[in-house]
């Protein structure tokens, strides 16, 4: 379960999750939902990306329904460094830009790949300043990239830009305290979030530090952390803390503008009881969308915060939000679809029925991304999973072989997976 391993901030040991699993969808919802079942949902057209440069490919972490082959088979694979093991777990996704396919080890190390032909382009090891140190596990955070440059974060706190062709380090900023969520850029900023609550805001040409803002440290965190969505148009970040506090930001000076929480108080009782939000929120037009661990997920107005709807459904997967929908999977394995206008339930699609509580346990589910008008899942098993995005029924499914720590990514009709071993495996 290494996607969703709980780790102690200070000591990484793993905390016991208490509470009982129970379903966090009332029966009258359920009952309206059956009878709703055949009820299609409107989908935006497939169309052919050709940028995917971070967390769900944009800024605000929106992305598209991407065209591909309907009959995807793989193309080429490739080992990008190393994988992993029980002290360090694979965290950074890789991004795609102008044809080149980036990735990042557990060791920090960046390499590119030609995304047609798998032929390696470069290499880079990005190190701490006292190279004899070892003692900082999960070393490789996550990337993402303007049209420039590419940014990757380090466990052992730093910052680095490369230079997209070559991957020579253009400049590199020391934080000093552990980096665990991938950055998030656009417009020259740079928004990073250390594992200790301080959000950073730094200039994208040098890593100058424009402002930065910190709240309350939380004890227990989710591997990984979420990404803070950002509209350069607005200038508004929002970010999700491990505190579980929503909170949006003027990205140009830092100052706060409002905060929402993710943490349910109501009488349904977590699987978890950790508050961190794992799942990055989305920005679509002037509405957030966010789900957080423990039992909560909301729609707020951008600017103000005013919540237009909640739910009591917790998830630590980024949701896909559509013309119509937003698609998730929910903690308790439902792959779910609500009218992003109201949160009504769409429909919803349990995941692995045909398994045992206990094999459920240990898989892991990451995803989903629309390709082809289907919603495409992965599981820790090294299964991929197709749904009809329109009616939630499961239309096929793909065996990769190899677990999945990520949802898959996508552009120029390519369809991109990572093992959690660090292998890249390519479809068309």
């Amino acid at each position: 379960m290494s996607a969703f391993l709980a780790l102690n901030a200070c000591s990484g040991k793993k905390d016991t999750l208490q509470g009982t699993r129970v379903s966090v969808l009332d029966k009258p919802q359920v009952s309206a939902l059956q009878k709703e079942a055949s009820k299609a949902v409107l989908l935006s057209e497939a169309q052919n990306v050709t940028t995917w440069s971070q967390t769900l490919s944009s800024a605000t972490h929106t992305s598209k329904n991407l065209l591909a082959a309907q009959n995807l088979s793989e193309r080429w694979s490739a080992s990008f460094g190393e994988g992993a093991d029980k002290r360090n777990l694979l965290l950074a996704s890789p991004v795609i830009v102008d044809g080149v396919v980036y990735t990042q080890d557990v060791e920090g190390t960046v390499s590119a790949f030609d995304l047609k032909s798998g032929e390696k382009i470069f290499k880079q090891k990005l190190k701490p300043q006292n190279e004899n140190d070892s003692s900082s596990a999960m070393n490789g955070s996550g990337i993402a990239a303007d049209t420039k440059n590419l940014y990757a974060l380090t466990g052992f706190g730093s910052v680095f830009a490369l230079d997209l062709k070559d991957g020579n380090i253009l400049w590199r900023k020391d934080l000093n305290i552990p980096l665990r969520t991938a950055p998030t850029v656009a417009g020259g900023k740079l928004f990073v979030q250390t594992i200790d609550n301080r959000l950073f805001c730094l200039d994208t040409s040098d890593g100058a530090e424009i402002w930065t803002y910190s709240i309350s440290a939380e004890e227990t965190v989710l591997a990984g952390g979420a990404a803070s969505a950002y509209d350069s148009s607005k200038q508004i970040v929002v970010t999700a803390f491990s505190n579980g506090e929503l909170q949006a930001f003027n990205a140009q000076i830092g100052y706060p503008l409002w905060s929402n929480n993710l943490v349910s108080t109501g009488k349904f009782i977590a699987a978890s009881p950790i508050n961190a939000v794992k799942a990055a929120p989305v920005i679509d037009g002037n509405v957030v969308y966010a789900i957080g661990n423990n039992n909560q997920m909301l729609a707020a107005n951008l600017e103000t915060g005013d919540i237009i709807w909640q739910k009591q459904i917790g998830g630590t997967a980024t949701p896909f939000v559509d013309k119509e929908a937003v698609f998730f999977v929910s903690n308790n394995m439902d792959l779910i679809a609500l009218d992003k206008s109201n949160g009504n339930i769409l429909w919803q699609q349990p995941l692995l029925a045909d398994m045992s509580a206990k094999d459920k346990a240990e898989i892991y589910i990451s995803g989903p991304i629309l390709v082809n008008s289907q919603l495409l899942v992965a599981t820790s098993s090294g299964d991929v999973l197709m749904f009809d995005a329109k009616t939630g029924a499961q239309k096929s499914d793909l065996h990769i072989g190899e677990p999945l720590p990520f949802g898959p990514i996508g552009a120029d009709k390519y369809i991109v997976f990572v093992s959690s071993d660090a292998e890249l495996i390519v479809y068309q």
